[in-house]
């Protein structure tokens, strides 16, 4: 384990987070959307396992950083604290409308000379409500059909429902934050 990696996993146990995995065994790819608080969402793939995922990327503060391996704790409430105690949340939730996280990590940016936490998740491959509205329209200049309107309705009640009962509250709902199923395919 180089230096970068030690610090990484110095960072992890002073953030909390369970296990440490070196950065170098994911690569990630292919931007799936900018971040509204990160720099983005990212394909990615375990390089020992082969499986894929979507990897949240957030740039971590070099003051944070310093702060936290200096104090051995943390107490800032960043945001990147916010997502790992998001992560603690909701991991290990199995809901058929809710994306699964899988775990956390701290990598080091050497380009930008800074780290990284990356939230890495289940990839979804359907469209989001912002993009299915859009095409929709286009397409039929009418809108959806009501039994689809039902179907997403219930679907994100459903998802809601289960946050709520742990007493965890949704707090960005918007349209390209809801994510489809991908549409079956006509035999």
């Amino acid at each position: 384990m180089d230096e970068s990696e030690r610090n990484c996993a110095k960072l992890t146990a002073i953030l909390g987070i369970d296990e440490f995995k070196p950065p170098s065994q994911f690569r990630l790819y292919d931007l799936l959307g900018p971040g509204t608080q990160g720099i983005g969402v990212f394909k990615a793939q375990d390089t020992a396992t082969g499986k894929k995922y979507a990897a949240k990327v957030f740039q971590i503060r070099r003051e944070f950083v310093g702060y936290a391996k200096k104090a051995n704790t943390v107490s800032d409430d960043s945001t990147v604290l916010a997502y790992v105690r998001e992560f603690r949340a909701i991991k290990g939730f199995r809901h058929a409308n809710i994306v699964r996280y899988y775990f956390l990590d701290v990598s080091v940016d050497k380009f930008l000379d800074n780290y990284q936490l990356r939230v890495f998740m289940e990839r979804c491959t359907g469209d989001t409500l912002e993009r299915d509205m859009g095409k929709v329209y286009q397409t039929y200049k009418a809108g959806y059909k009501s039994a689809d309107v039902h179907r997403h309705f219930l679907d994100l009640l459903s998802g809601l429902d289960c946050l709520h009962q742990r007493q965890i509250v949704h707090r960005d709902l918007r349209p390209e934050n809801l994510i489809l199923p991908s549409p079956k395919k006509k035999p």
